[in-house]
């Protein structure tokens, strides 16, 4: 008796992508606020290198300040008022968007980097989430074996 070998694997063909799991408004809306984040950070690095290079102010800097990702901050900023997250993933990413811009107005409420269009993402979120189930539960509890399980 002979026997027929079949290969069975997995289909390469689907990867996953940001598009496919989040689909392409929130996909587009996560881009967004990974790249706020990264201007955000980078405008940081400008600043204190601005500040090494300028002895803090007692010297003369050599080079000009670099203010190229504010703007792109502030870019992101708006496209990112503009979506009403369809996913809890873009929801929470978009809260903490608007949790770093508040936390920078309460440590110097001058900084550029505390103003943003923070009213409007919360509202866009708030009406994102009116679009849940009433009854969905936001905690997870993790069980000692490793799976979950809403309470």
């Amino acid at each position: 008796m002979t026997g027929t070998v079949v290969e069975i694997s997995a289909d390469k063909s689907k990867v996953e992508t940001l598009d496919s799991l989040f689909g392409r408004a929130d996909a587009f809306g996560l881009r967004t606020c990974a790249r706020w984040r990264m201007v955000r950070a980078q405008q940081n690095i400008n600043w204190a290198k601005n500040d090494e290079d300028g002895g803090y102010g007692f010297l003369m800097s050599g080079g000009g300040l670099d203010l190229k990702p504010l703007e792109e901050m502030h870019e992101c900023e708006y496209s990112l008022a503009s979506l009403e997250p369809k996913t809890m993933k873009l929801a929470t990413e978009l809260l903490g968007v608007c949790i770093t811009v508040l936390a920078a107005q309460l440590e110097d409420p001058e900084t550029v980097m505390g103003s943003g269009p923070v009213l409007e993402i919360i509202r866009n979120v708030k009406n994102g989430l009116e679009n849940m189930p009433g009854q969905t539960k936001l905690v997870f509890k993790t069980l000692a074996h490793g799976s979950g399980t809403t309470e």
